[in-house]
């Protein structure tokens, strides 16, 4: 998504831009070449590095251990802000942060405060409230304490739906301005069209896969009710049909997910 707006905005010769990020790659996310033609144009690239471990942080989850990792597990992230502040050549006219991670939000929150210049914080999902966060109430204090300040802090709040915006606008009345909806884009190639290909697999079955989190209404159900429904009537239907869900669930939707239970049915849980 940043590489989306960057690439057409980049575009625009008389706008000049610092990008602060992580060097590539880094854990959990590994170089995709296919967006390397959406880094051109950048006029100063600043690299943070982050400290992080996968043993550890499975092992956090595992013991609930979140008290310790705040606001994720690249935290070392924001708390380097004073490299950045050092590394700027010139002064923002703008800073524009994305997340999650929340390490982001915190790192320009902190240029904000230093540099006093506007603000534009996205969130792609809620934060203190997000309904596939398991928090403890300490960690879900410190989180709501901190998307307070933020709120208070920035000038614009981008979000990316409607029901999200509602939320914020409900929780902050006095802030209800500075809420604005910028849903997620694509790219639309015209002179592109898509071809279809015939499958050689010598198997038969036709696999489906689900991807994403599946919290509140953003649930399987729509794709799982009438598979269920079709199984009631013909149980060979799994000779013929395979079924993945990946993807966090919150107690609601692992509910459904047992509710359908089927043989040939598998949720993977958070990868």
């Amino acid at each position: 998504q940043v590489a989306k707006y960057f690439r057409y905005l980049s575009q625009h010769k008389y706008l000049i831009f610092d990008v602060v990020t992580t060097p590539v790659p880094t854990l959990y996310m590994p170089l995709d070449p296919d967006l390397v033609s959406y880094a051109e144009g950048v006029d100063q690239l600043i690299e943070v590095g982050v400290k992080e471990n996968r043993l550890l942080n499975i092992i956090r989850n595992r013991l609930g251990l979140d008290r310790f990792v705040f606001p994720d597990s690249r935290y070392s992230f924001f708390q380097q802000y004073k490299k950045v502040l050092s590394s700027l050549q010139n002064r923002p006219d703008i800073i524009y942060s994305r997340s999650d991670p929340k390490s982001s939000t915190l790192m320009a929150y902190r240029l904000k405060t230093e540099l006093q210049v506007p603000w534009i914080m996205h969130l792609s999902d809620p934060w203190a409230d997000c309904p596939i966060s398991r928090m403890s109430a300490y960690t879900k204090q410190k989180n709501q304490f901190w998307e307070n300040r933020c709120v208070e802090t920035a000038d614009i709040i981008s979000l990316t739906s409607q029901p999200t915006v509602d939320h914020f606008k409900n929780k902050y009345p006095h802030h209800a301005a500075k809420f604005k909806l910028f849903p997620n884009v694509y790219e639309l190639i015209e002179d592109t069209v898509p071809s279809v290909q015939v499958s050689t697999s010598k198997n038969k079955k036709l696999r489906i896969v689900f991807t994403g989190s599946m919290a509140a209404r953003r649930s399987p159900e729509y794709l799982l009710k009438p598979i269920f429904e079709a199984y009631q009537r013909d149980k060979t239907l799994g000779d013929h049909l395979e079924v993945v869900l990946a993807g966090e669930a919150d107690a609601q939707n692992r509910k459904m997910i047992r509710y359908y239970a089927m043989p040939f049915v598998k949720w993977l849980g958070k990868i």
